[in-house]
């Protein structure tokens, strides 16, 4: 079955040494109905003459397969380049993969595989983690979800990655609900997938290992400083917020999702020495819901008293939560940030 068209889009930057490896293990794909997308985003290196020159040595084996080469005319990051390629992508489905990393040989064959008459509007495989001894990033749910709360739910429970690569997204969706990639945002990752998980309607999960991630020093997820890191993972924090008002999503999923963001982003807070008023200053700033979405969202007597912090100007806010949790009233995993 290739009669369902599929856009591999890769940002090319900085990986001279691994984009060979990884246009290889496009062009030896058994799924052989492809569009690849290359988006060279004014690398400093030869990476994108080096993908060039190998896709040209391997041509005429390859003449079923089409080829896109785009360039920025400067340096916008990640995000930007694949907003980039979905632009251009001309298949019904787009797929995400990075330039230092690989796909099995039957990627894009075993992803496909459950599309049938269903199209489901994401199809997402299993990973392999080089470079670590953690089992990074697993894929602990399997088979269909076919409904937006149940796919929330099961990206609560971290049962599918946040990571953009290894998803097989179906492109009319992406465009419909306006899922693009944040540009200029570090852990843009994080936020295009909770968008994603909050909007999908259908999703597959499959088991079997479709994707070779590697894990790098001196990448971004390793290499940036805690400074930084704090002051992105506000950003996410806030674009999700931002994306939960636009779209008036009131189920409580959502909530849990970003309650457990904040943990995340608490930790890292901390890690910085910010003191707790510090904390709690900076997330009454990330969070731009309405008071109107506050009340939809918390709208049973515990968690009024919880969240009732929200309703006031936020340094009192801030003397009604440390009460809380000085006092535990309420358990301290509940009392966020102060978990």
């Amino acid at each position: 079955m290739q009669n369902i068209k599929v856009s591999i889009i890769i940002p090319v930057y900085n990986v001279e040494p691994y984009i060979e490896r990884c246009i290889k293990s496009v062009l030896r794909q058994t799924y052989r109905n492809l569009e690849v997308i290359l988006v060279d985003d004014c690398s400093p290196d030869r990476s994108m003459d080096l993908a060039k020159e190998y896709i040209n040595k391997n041509l005429n084996e390859n003449s079923d397969l089409q080829f896109l080469f785009l360039k920025h005319d400067h340096n916008r990051g990640l995000s930007a380049a694949r907003n980039t390629g979905i632009d251009a992508a001309t298949g019904e489905y787009v797929y995400f993969l990075d330039s230092d990393d690989e796909i099995t040989e039957d990627c894009i064959s075993v992803l496909v595989k459950p599309i049938g008459n269903d199209k489901f509007d994401c199809v997402i495989g299993n990973i392999v983690a080089i470079g670590s001894d953690d089992p990074y990033f697993q894929l602990r749910g399997e088979g269909i979800y076919n409904s937006t709360k149940s796919i929330a739910n099961a990206y609560l429970q971290e049962k599918w990655y946040p990571m953009a690569w290894n998803k097989l997204c179906r492109i009319s969706f992406l465009k419909e609900h306006c899922l693009f990639f944040k540009e200029g945002l570090i852990h843009e990752d994080e936020l295009w997938s909770f968008q994603l998980a909050c909007t999908l309607q259908t999703l597959f999960a499959v088991k079997k290992h479709t994707y070779i991630y590697y894990i790098r020093p001196n990448s971004i997820i390793t290499g940036n400083s805690i400074k930084t890191r704090t002051v992105n993972l506000l950003k996410v924090l806030r674009g999700m917020y931002e994306f939960q008002e636009a779209n008036q999503l009131y189920f409580k999923e959502v909530d849990y999702i970003e309650n457990n963001f904040m943990k995340s982003v608490f930790y890292w807070l901390r890690k910085d020495h910010n003191s707790l008023m510090s904390i709690y200053m900076k997330f009454r700033n990330a969070d731009v819901r309405s008071l109107a979405t506050k009340r939809r969202i918390y709208n049973t007597a515990k968690e009024r008293i919880l969240h009732f912090d929200l309703f006031f100007p936020a340094l009192l806010g801030f003397c009604y939560k440390y009460l809380l949790w000085r006092v535990r009233i309420l358990k301290e995993k509940e009392c966020i940030p102060f978990c």
